[in-house]
């Protein structure tokens, strides 16, 4: 088993000073357009717009309100990917998920922002194809067995 994680600082130190879901909407908008990862025409959409924006700030409210608790380590390694120019994630909170694990970090980086998956979809589904059947050969023995 291993935990993926993707664009998203470390638990114990995530932090925004700028509460996203607080904004008025065309300001949420603006921010929400800047990251990328939204078509143009969707943003345009008004009637698309009003039912969407509520999701995405209920989403961005967990995200941004979630009070770190558990100072326990995981016992499985962690696998994280962040795109080199994410406007988002502090790229040095986001290698802190090492100190989340007694298992490992291993630290993949895409050309590309917070949504580097799409402009690099080829790139990121053969490294995260990769790493899938690396979990499959280490497991083959327990997977065979009922384990």
């Amino acid at each position: 088993m291993q935990l993926f994680v993707s664009s998203f600082e470390a638990p114990h130190l995530y932090n925004r000073e700028v509460k996203l879901h607080k904004l008025p909407n065309e300001e949420f908008i603006n921010k929400i357009s800047q990251l990328g990862g939204t078509p143009k025409a969707a943003m345009e959409d008004k009637e698309l717009l009003k039912l969407i924006i509520p999701i995405l700030k209920s989403d961005l409210e967990l995200c941004e309100t979630y009070k770190f608790a558990n100072d326990d380590k995981l016992m499985c390694p962690i696998v994280g990917f962040t795109g080199h120019v994410d406007l988002i994630v502090n790229i040095e909170n986001f290698k802190a998920w090492e100190e989340r694990t007694s298992a490992g970090f291993r630290h993949f980086m895409f050309n590309g922002g917070h949504f580097y998956f799409q402009d690099n979809l080829i790139n990121f589904m053969f490294k995260f194809t990769q790493l899938l059947n690396e979990l499959i050969l280490q497991n083959s023995g327990n997977l065979l067995i009922g384990n």
